[in-house]
Formats: structure tokens, C-alpha cells, sequence
């Protein structure tokens, strides 16, 4: 626990500048303070220096003695004591009569160096918290799309409620398990950073073979990594080494957090042994583990309550016995209420038995005065008013005011039998029927890591107790680092961090319930075209008027040449694009109409361009088996002649739309904000899409099938192998679908405020190449439009502008907005003006042609009055 040096003889030089006088007889040395560690001091914190100094007088000589202990960050706390002999009249003149004391210093030894170093270290424990929290938002988020399939909101099987209550009873544990695995995170970031003092406590080794043990996990292995994959001239080196320093780190946090829990493990069964004086010391570990489960349960299942008497307060009022009673606060859990009423199953204790508070039984309580009270610390304070120690007398006392407004509650405890069988082996089961073993190996793990914290937890067992950690004076050195490292321990369990992060989850879980309910409301039969994305009378066309190219330099893509002109449709113009994504918005029986409207007619006045629903509904019956109306991608077949077509994918319009954009690019988007909030994050960027795509292999099945991609990726390759030549195009989740489907079947691709695909490419069956979306995409970005900032962007991408208001958040998203800049920007070169553009978009008017007298106001405004 500490080192002692002593050092009893003058240095050279006080020899030197020491006066010769008459040398005063030996005095015994005067035994100073004794200095006990606390076990909330880190193990091994502390070292003892002893030695003399001369005081320059009569020969005589200071006793002093200093007490080191480090701090986080290589600061020291210095406690000095000097004992200058003043007792014996030793001293000199002018320090005789004062009084030795101790005093305390903080130093610093820390470098630069050192905190870069541990700068490093902390950014790649920070990296792999957030791959394990967006990994916990992951699961979340495919339990509730789970919940989806399960009420039949997709047309891939009916509803199943059998499945749905397994799904549903398996949230509980992932809540208590992310969280409480958030709180180690947490924790194990902390101590990175402060130079591992909680992990020397809780190794019980020493401070080199901590360092040496923290050098091979953050850097010594990734080294050899990384020279390895050097000398062996690997193309993707970067990728291997940075791969190699994050599973380094990852597995050093799963032996951090295994030994936590290890340790949590031997202290419960420790304590129990002190609490239960009917159990020997001796007892097999089972033995052992029974009774303290029986012990923690019977804690939390009996009625417990707080008690604070008003008449301790220093106060001048009269002590009236009714008005005392109504003084006296107290606060009962649910099942203190229950134990008054059934006498059969609950045994009054008599007299009652004072339990103790965590904080209380570690003595680390703070102090609730009248000039520290504060509602708002009250609320935010973990615990509330029991987690400190109120001052009810002296001059300092609370008041009865603030003493009325320290209300809490508390909800503990459930039956062992239905939690395991409910929370656990049920949803265990049903993983296994769907044959979703990685989701059903993580669940294993983490409810059996759950199952242990809560029947086998020490805070519990801590709280029948106050002095376990009062006996410091007679602890020798192993009993002492033992009792420090328990110490540091059940802190855990009643961190502030951990609450943090229940909250954080728990939010999360009300937020995808919110949606769930919603989706289910959209999903009954009284519903619009407008409810599920379909709107009537969405464009109004003229034709009468043109846009002419912009002066300035226009968009080098309007016009778009190779890989998109063919024989049967030369026109590949960006405008058409645009065009052809928003039909697909359109009610149905306003497609052809609208196609009539931007194509014309032929030479000989046939149809240049239909909508082939019919091929939709061929494909869909024959091949997927299903109605279209049934359906949860929408998608149309525009078709320009026998060997020519074009896909048009609609966006998000639904609430089931939206879980689907979720499950497929919030990975994305999790770890670019991520990489966006580290320091130098973007060194992360070659491994992101390997951990995106670990997270995604704990999808079922069944949320597997939901994926809208692998429908359109069907189709377009049912209609290649027919002999047509399709283009693809879509916008918003359409035109993120539309990426994925023309980069698996190798067609030219055009995508409008669609999310992309570079870092979530292999999330998806098949995989994406980089080649591919390099090769066969093209994004249309809006400045401002928040989607196509999702996921980083191939090499094919043009911004446009958008005229929308600054706070307007989803208006440069439109596609008729977006329709209107292309238009306005590059032309319309012989197609239709869009009246939107002038009177929602604010754009100029565009000019007449031939000899149109009407203004396009006026035009618009007829046409919209004789649509209506």
C-alpha cells in the first residue's frame, strides 16, 4: 500500500552553512501523525518520504515527513508535517511557540507528451464506446422493426403475436444491459485518459505492470500490425492496422468489463458471508451464491421506508404535538405499501432495521445545509435527497419549506421466476426459432451478464451495512487493497453514468414505440392516395414558355451523355431525371397524363413514353408472388419503346418508410457523426464500413426481407433478362434505393437528395463495390438538403442551389424544387415549365414563346382553376 525511504543525515551543504555551536544533548524523535489511507484512495496511490533537516539553530535538526499521493492526470497531492522540537526548546527564537502542522500542496508532473499520449489513448477507447453505443441504438431499432413484421405491416408474412410478445419482453434486458455496459464505457474512458488508477485497483498490480499492460492493447499490437502489413506491401494496410487497433482495444474493454464483473461476483459472495451469520465462511460457492440471491431479492421485495422528523429542526415555532405529525415527511415504494395489507406473506421486523445507503455504507456522503439546498441539484442529484445528509439543527439547519419539497419515489423489485423465464429464455428461444444466431449469441451474453449484476450485486448486500468500510486503522496492506478495490467498485453500480445512459436508452425505446404506433395507424384501410405518398394535382405544366440555359456557367451535368444515351431514348437530359422521380409520387391515374405533358407525341402522334403498370404487377405475381397494392416499395416501370425503360423509385412517405430508412443508412449516419465529433476522427474512415457492417449482421430474416432494394434489384434484373435497357432513378430513400439497385445490376443510375452508400456498402446482398458506385451512380445534392449528407458520396455528385429559406429545414429537399433549379439553371430545353416554380419556388417567369400575350401568372392561374 506504501513505500517508506528515510533519510536521517544532513545533506554535504547544510553541514557546510551550519553555524558551530555547542551541540545540544539527543532528544528522542517525537512520533508524528499517524496518516491512514482511505479505501477511496486508488490502490497503491500513496508513498511515505521521512528525513531531517537542520533548522540553523543549537545543531538542532526538523523532523519531516511527507505523504505523496497521486491524482489524476500526474498531478500529486503533497501532505508535509514538520516537527520543529519546539517541545524540548530546541528551536530557534523566533519559531518557538509555534505549532508543527501539517500542510497540503498539489504539484504537477505531467508533459505534453504524457497527454498526448494518453490523448491517443482516449480517442480509440472513445471510438470503440461509440461503435458500442450505436450498436445498442442498432439492436434497439431492429427489435422495433422485428415488432413491425411481427403485426403484419410488411406483406412478407402475416401477424404473428406469439412473436411479437418474445420480441417485445426481450427490450427490458438490452436496456438494463446496454446501459449498464454504456457505464463501463464510460468508466473505462475516464481511466484511460487519467492514467488507469481504477485499473491498477482493480488488478491489484502495480503501476508498471499496468502501463506495460495498457502500452501492448493501445499501441504495441497495433504496431506490429501496422509494420507488418508495411513490410509485406498490403494495398489496404491502413485499413488492416486500424482494424487491428480497434479490436485491440475492443477486447482490452471486454477484459475490463469481465473483470468488473468477476470482481462484483467474489465481493457479493464475500459480504453475504458478514451479513448471513447462519452461512460458514467455508460454504461452497453455490452455498453462497443461493443465499445471497434469496438475501438481494428479499431486500428489494421488502417494504422500506424514509423517515425525516421535522422536530430536530432549529426553529422557534411551539412544538404542537398535531402540527409535529403533520411535519414529519416520509416516502414508501410500492411494495412497503403492499406489505401493510398482506401480513400473510410480509413479517413486520421489530424493532426495524435501519438500512443503509450505498453512499453511506462507503462514507461518501455530502452535506445538505440551508445555503447549499437547491431544488434543481435535488431533481438532478442521483438518488435525491437520500443521497446526502441533511443538517436538521444549528444555525445551518434546512428549512421546513425545503424540507417539504424533498419528495421521491422509488420502484424496486419483481419475482425471479417470471423475469428469467419472461426476459430472458422466451426471447432467448424465439432468436433461435428465426435463426438469428449472432442476435441470439449477443443476447446470451448480455442477459446472462445482466442475470448475474442484478441477482448477485453487491450495492444491494452493501446497503445492510454501514461500517464495512469504517475498520481502515487495523487493515493490513492485502485487506486494505481488497477493500479498495470493492470500494471503487460498487461506485459502479450506483453511478451517475449509468442512470445517464438507461435514460438515453430508454428514450430511444420511446422514441421507436412512438413511431411503431404511428406506422400501425397509418396502416388501416380508411387511408388517402395522400397517406400513402401519392398526391393528386402535384405539378401543373405549360408549355408555352421556356427557360433559356443561365448565362453564367451552368451545371456541367445537365446534359448527361455517357452510360445514359441509347438508341431509343436520346434525351438524357438531367431535367428528365427529375421529372421521372417525381412521378412517382403521382396518383396513378395521372401518370400517362403527366408523361404526355414533358414528352408530347410522335411524329405520327403515337405515345412516346407509358406507364406499365401491368409489367409491375406481371413481375410481382409471378415471381414474388404477392399484390402489388400489398407492397412495402412503390416503384414504376416508364417505358419508351420494346427495348427501353426507365425505374422510377418513390421516397419516404410513410412512417414504415421511415424505419426502413433507418435500418439501412442510421449505422451510417451514427459513426459519421461520430467521426464528426472525435478529434481526427477521419483516421477512422477505412474501417467504418467493416464495423457497419458487423452491426448489421444482427438483423432477422425477417428484417432482412424488408430491405426495399432486394424487390427493385429483382426487377431490373427480370426485365435485363427480357432484353431491356433500364436506367434508375428515384428520390430520398427512392433515390438511395436507386443507388444500391444500378450499382448490383450494373445500370446507369440517377439519384435525387438520396442518401448514399460508400461507408454502408457492405451492409448490403450483395455487397457494393467502390467501382461500382463510382461507376453506374450519380447523386444530385441540394445545398442545405440534410438526406444526401447520409453516408459519404461517390465520386459522382452534383450540388445544385435551393432557393428555400435558410430556416427551412426540409424545403431544399423537394423534388419539385429541385425539378424547377435544374430547369431554371440549364433550361428546359423544349419540355414544359413547371408553374410551382414561379408561385412556391419564387423562381423568375420564364420567357413566352411564339406570340403569347398571357403573362404566366395569369396561364397558371387558369390551368390550375380548369384542373380544379
Amino acid at each position: 500500500m506504501s513505500s517508506e525511504v528515510k533519510e536521517d543525515d544532513p545533506t554535504p551543504s547544510s553541514r557546510a552553512t551550519t553555524p558551530q555551536r555547542t551541540a545540544a544533548p539527543p532528544q528522542p524523535q517525537r512520533p508524528l501523525k499517524v496518516v491512514f489511507d482511505d479505501f477511496s484512495l486508488p490502490g497503491g496511490s500513496s508513498s511515505e518520504v521521512r528525513f531531517r533537516t537542520p533548522n540553523g539553530y543549537n545543531g538542532t535538526s526538523s523532523h519531516r515527513e511527507f505523504r505523496i499521493y497521486e491524482q489524476p492526470n500526474n498531478t500529486q497531492l503533497i501532505l508535509e508535517e514538520v516537527d520543529d522540537g519546539d517541545d524540548d526548546g530546541d528551536a530557534a527564537p523566533q519559531d518557538r511557540g509555534k505549532r508543527s502542522g501539517i500542510t497540503i500542496k498539489q504539484t504537477d508532473d505531467k508533459s505534453y507528451g504524457l497527454v498526448f499520449l494518453r490523448a491517443t489513448y482516449s480517442l480509440i477507447a472513445v471510438f470503440v464506446g461509440g461503435f458500442l453505443f450505436i450498436l445498442g441504438f442498432d439492436i434497439l431499432l431492429f427489435l422495433f422493426i422485428d415488432l413491425a413484421t411481427n403485426l403484419g405491416l410488411t406483406d412478407h408474412g402475416g401477424k404473428d403475436d406469439v412473436s411479437f410478445i418474445a420480441v417485445l419482453l426481450s427490450i427490458p434486458v438490452f436496456v438494463y444491459s446496454l446501459s449498464w455496459g454504456m457505464t463501463l464505457v464510460t468508466r473505462f474512458v475516464i481511466d484511460t485518459f487519467n492514467g488507469h488508477p481504477f485499473l491498477r485497483t482493480l488488478f491489484g498490480i502495480d503501476m508498471v505492470a499496468t502501463d506495460w499492460i495498457a502500452f501492448v492493447f493501445y499501441l504495441g499490437t497495433p504496431l506490429i500490425a501496422f509494420i507488418v502489413t508495411l513490410l509485406t506491401k498490403m494495398e489496404d494496410w491502413w485499413e488492416l492496422s486500424l482494424l487491428t487497433w480497434f479490436s485491440s482495444v475492443l477486447v482490452f474493454w471486454g477484459a475490463f468489463s469481465g473483470c468488473v464483473l468477476w470482481y462484483e461476483i467474489r465481493e457479493c459472495l464475500d459480504l453475504i458471508v458478514d451479513l448471513d451469520t447462519e452461512l460458514d465462511e467455508n460454504a461452497h460457492w453455490m452455498v453462497k451464491t443461493k443465499h445471497a440471491i434469496v438475501f438481494i431479492q428479499a431486500s428489494r421485495l421488502a417494504g422500506t421506508k424514509a423517515t425525516f422528523h421535522k422536530d430536530q429542526i432549529d426553529k422557534d415555532d411551539n412544538d404542537d404535538e398535531d402540527e409535529e405529525k403533520a411535519l414529519n415527511y416520509f416516502q414508501e415504494g410500492p411494495w412497503s405499501i403492499l406489505s401493510k395489507h398482506m401480513p400473510c406473506i410480509f413479517t413486520e421486523v421489530v424493532p426495524p432495521k435501519r438500512i443503509y445507503t450505498v453512499d453511506e455504507a462507503r462514507g461518501n456522503l455530502s452535506f445538505v445545509t440551508r445555503s447549499s439546498w437547491s431544488l434543481e441539484a435535488l431533481f438532478c442529484r442521483r438518488g435525491g435527497i437520500l443521497s446526502a445528509l441533511p443538517v436538521t439543527f444549528g444555525p445551518s439547519a434546512i428549512t421546513e419549506r425545503q424540507i417539504n419539497s424533498n419528495i421521491a419515489c422509488k420502484i424496486i423489485g419483481s419475482f425471479i421466476c417470471l423475469e428469467v423465464f419472461f426476459l430472458f429464455f422466451l426471447p432467448l428461444v424465439y432468436l433461435g426459432i428465426i435463426r438469428n444466431l449472432p442476435s441470439a449469441l449477443l443476447f446470451a451474453i448480455m442477459g446472462s451478464c445482466a442475470s448475474l449484476r442484478h441477482y448477485l450485486n453487491p450495492s444491494v448486500l452493501l446497503r445492510e451495512t454501514q461500517n464495512h468500510f469504517c475498520h481502515r486503522h487495523d487493515s493490513d496492506s492485502s485487506d486494505w487493497k481488497k477493500r479498495s478495490r470493492f470500494y471503487h467498485i460498487s461506485g459502479l453500480g450506483s453511478d451517475s453514468a449509468r442512470m445517464y445512459w438507461t435514460v438515453v436508452y430508454l428514450c430511444c425505446v420511446g422514441f421507436f414505440g412512438l413511431v411503431l404506433s404511428v406506422a400501425v395507424t397509418d396502416s388501416k384501410e380508411d387511408v388517402t392516395d395522400a397517406d400513402y405518398g401519392y398526391y393528386r394535382n402535384m405539378m401543373t405544366m405549360m408549355s408555352d414558355y421556356e427557360y433559356k440555359p443561365q448565362p453564367h456557367l451552368s451545371y456541367p451535368t445537365c446534359q448527361l451523355k455517357k452510360g445514359f444515351g441509347t438508341d431509343a431514348f436520346e434525351d438524357a437530359a438531367l431535367s428528365n431525371f427529375a421529372f421521372f422521380s417525381s412521378l412517382a409520387y403521382a396518383v396513378e391515374d395521372e401518370v400517362d397524363a403527366y408523361l404526355n405533358q414533358w414528352f408530347g407525341y410522335g411524329e405520327n402522334g403515337e405515345i412516346v413514353a407509358t406507364n406499365r403498370y401491368d409489367t409491375v404487377v406481371e413481375f410481382q405475381d409471378t415471381l414474388i408472388g404477392y399484390d402489388f397494392n400489398n407492397s412495402a416499395v412503390s416503384y414504376r416501370w416508364i417505358q419508351f419503346s420494346d427495348s427501353f425503360g426507365v425505374l422510377c423509385i418513390r421516397g419516404t412517405s410513410t412512417v414504415f418508410d421511415l424505419m426502413t430508412d433507418a435500418q439501412l443508412w442510421l449505422s451510417a449516419f451514427l459513426f459519421q457523426g461520430l467521426r464528426f465529433i472525435l478529434p481526427l476522427g477521419n483516421v477512422f474512415t477505412p474501417i467504418l464500413h467493416r464495423v457497419i457492417e458487423f452491426v448489421t449482421t444482427l438483423e432477422s430474416d425477417k428484417i432482412s426481407k424488408v430491405s426495399f432494394y432486394k424487390e427493385t434489384t429483382a426487377f431490373v434484373l427480370w426485365l435485363q433478362r427480357r432484353g431491356f435497357d433500364v436506367q434508375v432513378t428515384g428520390h430520398s430513400l427512392g433515390g438511395g434505393l436507386a443507388l444500391i439497385t444500378g450499382s448490383q445490376a450494373g445500370v446507369a443510375t440517377v439519384g435525387m437528395s438520396a442518401p448514399n452508400a460508400i461507408l454502408s456498402r457492405d451492409t448490403f446482398d450483395p455487397p457494393l463495390t467502390i467501382e461500382q458506385l463510382n461507376t453506374f451512380t450519380l447523386n444530385v445534392v441540394p445545398a442545405r438538403d440534410l438526406v444526401p449528407m447520409i453516408d459519404d458520396k461517390a465520386m459522382l455528385y452534383q450540388n445544385i442551389n435551393c432557393t428555400a429559406d435558410r430556416n427551412d429545414i426540409a424545403g431544399c429537399h423537394s423534388i419539385v424544387r429541385s425539378l424547377c433549379e435544374i430547369q431554371f439553371s440549364c433550361g428546359s430545353d423544349g419540355r414544359p415549365v413547371l408553374c410551382e416554380c414561379v408561385l412556391d419556388y419564387k423562381y423568375d417567369e420564364p420567357t413566352p414563346i411564339g406570340n403569347v400575350s398571357t403573362s404566366f401568372k395569369e396561364a397558371c392561374a387558369i390551368a390550375q382553376n380548369q384542373r380544379n
